[in-house]
């Protein structure tokens, strides 16, 4: 696996600087030869996992919605950037262990829109952190959230768009890729409806791992 990773890591700063930096699902975050793929600069015609990969999906096993405002923290729909809510935070737990023999060619975290939302207002950004401490569920709240590492990267949710928020976390889960993956989703703002995101644990329209194998 280290040598694995040094080998990745030559490749890297041998290409061009901006391939494979986050972007928030615009082209302008990325050089003109490179477009931006599920929030990384990649060449236009590279696939982004390799075609032999084996897909498996895993739901979220715990989600805590956590705002700023008074809601309930078991919220199903959660509203990213909305007045209303204010400052959020979802975290995210999954048990997506993975044999110490099998390669992650791919980890992709994906959270589907709600049905009939008509979308933000305005663009709406949300980022990716890593969750550093364990929570429990019966004492947790907006001020009492587990420390998160620093933002690692960010979508933005176009307005008038019932988008689903694609983000590439390849990288976490190979590191960690015998534990469980946390996540922290965070998101400000003061649009009227914001992007309304379906944040049901343990379903298969609530967020969910997309991992690519070998």
């Amino acid at each position: 696996m280290q040598k694995l990773w040094l080998t990745v890591g030559l490749l890297l700063s041998t290409a061009c600087a901006s391939q494979g930096r986050p972007c928030s699902n615009r082209e302008a975050d990325c050089d003109s030869e490179l477009a931006c793929v599920v929030n990384r600069c990649r060449p236009k015609a590279e696939a982004v996992v390799p075609v032999d990969s084996r897909r498996v999906v895993i739901p979220a096993r715990r989600v805590a919605v956590l705002a700023s405002h008074d809601l309930p923290v078991d919220a199903e729909v959660t509203a990213f950037g909305a007045a209303a809510v204010g400052d959020v935070i979802v975290l995210l737990d999954f048990d997506a262990g993975v044999t110490s023999g099998v390669e992650v060619t791919g980890a992709f975290l994906v959270v589907d829109p709600e049905a009939g939302s008509p979308g933000p207002a305005a663009p709406v950004s949300i980022a990716l952190s890593p969750v550093l401490g364990s929570w429990n569920d019966g004492f947790i709240s907006y001020g009492r959230a587990p420390r998160l590492g620093p933002p690692l990267s960010t979508n933005e949710i176009p307005p008038a768009r019932r988008a689903a928020l694609r983000l590439d976390v390849t990288e976490l889960v190979a590191k960690n890729k015998l534990g469980g993956q946390r996540f922290a989703l965070t998101a400000s703002g003061d649009d009227p409806v914001g992007a309304r995101l379906i944040t049901l644990a343990e379903s298969s329209v609530g967020p969910r791992l997309e991992l690519y194998l070998k």
